[in-house]
């Protein structure tokens, strides 16, 4: 932090993981964010795409990838 920057307007939490305070830069720039930087890379959210969801909300493409005019 440097001395320029004010994080008055941030409240200080503590990280969900190690239970250590969470940088106040971190938290002005993500303010719903639970972990701190460390944790958030061990516990990096596990995403599972459906591929029957992923497909449905694709538009329609022929066989050579371009789209039909609408």
């Amino acid at each position: 932090m440097t001395e320029n920057e004010d994080y008055s307007h941030v409240t200080p939490k503590n990280c969900s993981g190690c239970n250590k305070s969470i940088q106040l830069a971190r938290l002005d720039a993500l303010p719903d964010t639970t972990f701190c930087v460390n944790c958030s890379r061990q516990y990096s959210p596990k995403v599972i795409y459906d591929p029957e969801v992923i497909c449905a909300k694709a538009s329609p493409s022929g066989q050579n990838g371009w789209s039909p005019k609408s």
